[in-house]
């Protein structure tokens, strides 16, 4: 079977082209089709490419720019942490330990507060509750209160040994400090000694004159404490032996 071929040369008109070939009847039509199709659409692709390139080519270079990475992302918080802040002592058997925290008011509205500590939880098992003062405060907005927070630790706490507690805050929510004991051992916690020995006034030996041969004795004044314009000075020649 003969099988219809065209070939067709750019710049062909082509309306013009396709009456001819309508005169050629439909099989060759039909065999001719795709051929046809596949130029129309290069001559489509190759018109919208130039006329494209003609438009970008006559705009103003506008630039634009560089859209950030992640810009649609969702901004987030976290909710505060429970436990604001810490305190931290060091105390030993039978010292006492004390502290200030302020709580301040940052709502919009005058607030009930009350404050309370839980007692220590460490080695032993010990019970004693620390002191917090006052126990409650009603404060109004962006003013605080200060809270005297203080223990005194007793013989149960065991040297070396580390103790946990909290202070709470009750508000429109709770909050806590955590505090931290460290039991020091005895030796470290001794008070500090100084040992003065002191009598009668000290006396130095200084040279007298070189050509005399003789030694001086003398008190030491400068250490007295004396009323201005009064001296107290005695020598006491020595001969060099």
């Amino acid at each position: 079977m003969n099988r219809a071929s065209l070939k067709i040369t750019p710049g062909t008109d082509l309306l013009r082209l396709l009456q001819e070939l309508s005169t050629l009847g439909p099989k060759l039509m039909f065999e001719l089709g795709p051929q046809l199709l596949s130029l129309s659409a290069k001559t489509t692709h190759d018109f919208l490419q130039t006329t494209g390139d003609l438009i970008t080519d006559s705009l103003p270079k506008i630039g634009l720019p560089e859209l950030q990475k992640n810009c649609c992302e969702i901004p987030e918080t976290e909710c505060p942490p429970r436990c604001v802040c810490e305190i931290r002592w060091k105390a030993c058997q039978g010292g006492t330990v004390q502290a200030n925290v302020q709580v301040t008011n940052t709502g919009s509205a005058t607030r009930n507060f009350v404050f309370s500590a839980t007692p220590f939880s460490g080695p032993g098992n010990p019970t004693a509750a620390i002191q917090v003062s006052p126990g409650t405060a009603t404060v109004a907005p962006n003013t605080s209160v200060n809270v005297a927070v203080s223990f005194s630790v007793p013989a149960d706490f065991q040297s070396g040994s580390q103790y946990t507690a909290e202070f709470r805050v009750y508000g429109a929510y709770e909050q806590c400090v955590c505090i931290i004991l460290r039991i020091e051992p005895p030796t470290s916690c001794a008070p500090e000694r100084c040992e003065v020995r002191a009598g009668d006034i000290p006396v130095r030996i200084r040279a007298h004159n070189w050509y005399d041969h003789f030694q001086c004795i003398e008190p030491c004044t400068e250490l007295l404490r004396q009323p201005q314009g009064i001296t107290h000075r005695s020598r006491k020649p020595v001969a060099n032996t």
